[in-house]
């Protein structure tokens, strides 16, 4: 019996260490060494972005980002041929908020207006003209709900995009206020304008350039 009981605790023994050897080849530093990588979602398109890293609005605890691609059909009966871009401003909730919000999540009823002018003289244009402007409409692509619109260009060049962003009113989405169910925050009343310099490349969506 105490042969048995030996061979049997070796077995045991040999079996972890195994596993233990097993778990530090493939382990680095937290990370998989494994050459094959979980594949990343396909969206079937490429996002480039408009500007570089996230704009914070960190009185509101919103979190940015200005990207395009190309002119998409919409149910509105757009038609897509007629636009030079699709362009969007995904707008999420960062750390800390008292509006309701996860990280991360998307903020509905907001005004999201652009306007789009010319930097440097372009086709047609003179540095300074207004190539478009308007009122992003909500909406939802394979990636999620955003903010944002067809729009026509003039042509691959330097251009201006300014954003404002306003919450919305108590007449469009209301917020409990008492102590027991409240988040804790009021919307501020005051919008958020910003302006980037745009690099705008035409079919840069096509070479993945996130120039």
């Amino acid at each position: 019996m105490k042969k048995f009981a030996t061979i049997l605790a070796l077995v045991l023994a040999f079996g972890m260490s195994a596993i233990a050897l097993t778990a530090c080849a493939r382990s680095n530093g937290g990370k998989t060494s494994n050459s094959a990588e979980e594949p990343q979602e396909d969206l079937g398109f490429t996002e480039v972005e408009m500007y570089e890293g996230d704009e914070e609005w960190e009185e509101g605890y919103l979190s940015m980002a200005g990207v395009y691609f190309q002119p998409a059909d919409l149910n509105d009966g757009s038609d897509s041929t007629k636009f030079s871009c699709h362009i969007e401003l995904d707008v999420s909730a960062m750390a800390g908020n008292n509006f309701g919000f996860g990280e991360g999540d998307w903020v509905p009823y907001l005004t999201v207006q652009y306007r789009i002018v010319a930097k440097a003289k372009v086709s047609g244009h003179e540095a300074g003209d207004e190539i478009a402007a308007g009122t992003f409409m909500p909406m939802a692509a394979s990636d999620g709900p955003h903010y944002g619109a067809n729009v026509k260009m003039a042509g691959t060049g330097t251009y201006e995009v300014t954003f404002t962003v306003s919450y919305p009113g108590s007449d469009t989405y209301l917020m409990h206020t008492d102590e027991k169910t409240g988040p804790g925050g009021v919307y501020p009343t005051a919008s958020y304008t910003f302006t980037k310099e745009w690099n705008y490349i035409e079919g840069a969506w096509d070479a993945g350039s996130n120039t």
